[in-house]
């Protein structure tokens, strides 16, 4: 999950970069910088510290005392017929 939240950072970095490179670059004065475009950046800001704290797994190394153990978990399908 520390991929997913270094994903989320840049992604709302490029969002605002992009936002900026297009507002400084398209010469339309209707076009701005907006409050959407800082909504999305903050969000996956927030996002980006939020999800590894709240999804985190622990990494286990097997040493010499421990073993794997495997469980059968096979699923048997019986039908009595007799019943049916």
């Amino acid at each position: 999950m520390k991929a997913m939240g270094k994903q989320l950072f840049w992604f709302g970095t490029a969002w605002s970069a992009f936002a900026v490179v297009g507002t400084a670059t398209d010469h339309n004065p209707d076009t701005n910088y907006r409050l959407s475009d800082t909504v999305v950046t903050g969000t996956s800001w927030l996002l980006a510290l939020i999800v590894p704290k709240v999804f985190r797994y622990k990494k286990r190394k097997f040493g010499k005392r421990r073993r794997l153990r495997m469980l059968d978990l096979t699923i048997t399908n019986e039908v009595d017929l007799s019943r049916a």
